[in-house]
């Protein structure tokens, strides 16, 4: 489990003069206390540093504010206690003293926060601000059922997004956060939500019932069974369909089959404070551009079936070239035109990549390498078809890519898909 004071210690506190400080305001406040070097905005376009809440709002009305300021990582001050997102003070009135006094509490979190990299046009923006987030507050990402629903679980910390659960995993998979088992949640078979609640339906016609009063009911009186008639087609019956009705895609799932999930608490650790730090996830994403093409393979499943395909080639002597693309600048990319520019130049390189490929062809990508298998093809054809794409990269991306290619054929192949290894 995570402990406090693990992380990098940040200095600040009362008894140093604070820093220029923009506070909107979200509510309604009859005063704005005068603070030397503190100004209060209520626009979040305007710009802020802190968020002062004055009166009841909802979280979505938060989260768009801090998305409006691309200030997602900035301490939450609620003055009325009844804010359902994360706060990092509390306190039950706005006043001189408490906003001074909040103003010191947060002031780590703003300086950890000012020393990381902007990564608002990232396309990772919601996995580097969960990172984020856990990092500035020094503390554990942890769930907990809704009050009242006891199939939602909600990540406090996160402002209570149950939705932000597949990031998180994401997040865990690339080894930036640890779990810890929490608890388990049944879920709709057709959507996967977990905003469930009881149903009863009738075992005849599949209708939703409601408790009615009949013949049926009256005569079972006092034997502890409650009959119930269907609206629809009039079965009566004493045991319902229990079923979980979804709230998000109204489907109703039996409740003694329904699916269960695991949901997880998740600490921070080294890795994901680097990749907060850094401001970009460690893997490149390139591998989930290639999801969707019919040739894409893992690396795994690459190097298992190339290799006894280059094998088989080689002994039948049959042609079969392996075609190898490394882009050596891909961080300079990143650093110099931005994760979302860079991000679109990736994808387009890919498409290129992909376009002149067969459907009998294989490629796979790991981190900043991309490999492509071509049975029947001789190493003059593959470098063919590698001089094509050169050309139509040239043409169609303006960012300079540095690409070191290699072809090779037969053993040399197989020599080369050593380098997966």
């Amino acid at each position: 489990m995570s402990k406090k004071g693990n992380l990098r210690v940040i200095n600040g506190g009362a008894n140093e003069p604070f820093p220029p400080t923009r506070v909107l305001v979200m509510g309604r406040s009859r005063t704005s206390p005068k603070i030397e070097g503190v100004t209060f905005v209520d626009d979040p376009e305007a710009g802020f540093d802190v968020v002062a809440v004055t009166a009841a709002i909802s979280r979505s009305e938060l989260l768009i504010a801090l998305e409006k300021g691309h200030q997602r990582l900035a301490p939450i001050l609620d003055f009325t206690k009844k804010l359902g997102a994360h706060a990092d003070y509390r306190v039950g009135r706005l006043t001189k003293g408490t906003l001074e006094k909040g103003l010191a509490a947060v002031r780590p979190i703003r300086e950890r926060a000012a020393n990381m990299v902007d990564f608002s046009d990232s396309p990772d923006a919601a996995g580097l601000a969960a990172l984020a987030i856990a990092y500035t507050r020094d503390l554990p990402i942890e769930a907990e059922r809704e009050i009242g629903d006891t199939f939602v679980v909600s990540y406090p910390l996160l402002s209570g997004s149950n939705k932000i659960r597949v990031v998180l995993e994401s997040l865990a998979e690339m080894g930036l956060l640890d779990r810890r088992k929490y608890d388990q949640t049944k879920i709709c078979g057709y959507c996967e939500s977990a905003h469930l609640e009881h149903g009863e339906q009738c075992p005849q016609c599949h209708s939703s019932l409601m408790p009615e009063s009949s013949p049926a009911a009256k005569n079972n009186k006092g034997k502890g069974m409650a009959a119930i008639t269907c609206r629809d087609c009039g079965a009566i019956t004493s045991e319902p369909l229990l079923v979980l009705a979804c709230m998000d895609c109204g489907m109703a799932t039996p409740a003694e089959g329904a699916e269960i999930q695991n949901w997880y608490h998740y600490d921070l650790n080294e890795d994901g404070i680097a990749a907060a730090c850094s401001g970009r996830l460690p893997i490149m994403r390139l591998e989930d551009m290639l999801k969707p093409y019919e040739q894409a393979c893992s690396a795994r499943d690459f190097l298992l079936i190339v290799d006894n395909s280059l094998k088989i080639a080689v002994r039948y002597k049959r042609p079969y070239s392996v075609l190898n693309i490394t882009l050596a600048n891909a961080d300079e990319l990143r650093s110099k035109h931005g994760p979302k520019a860079a991000s679109e130049a990736f994808s387009n390189l890919l498409e290129i990549i992909i376009d002149q490929l067969r459907t009998c062809d294989l490629v796979m990508v790991r981190e900043n390498q991309i490999m492509a298998a071509l049975p029947e093809t001789k190493a003059t054809q593959a470098g063919a078809i590698m001089l094509r794409l050169k050309s139509r990269i040239v043409q169609t991306i303006k960012m300079r890519l540095h690409m070191e290619c290699t072809v090779a054929q037969g053993e040399r192949g197989l020599k080369l898909l050593k380098t997966l290894n």
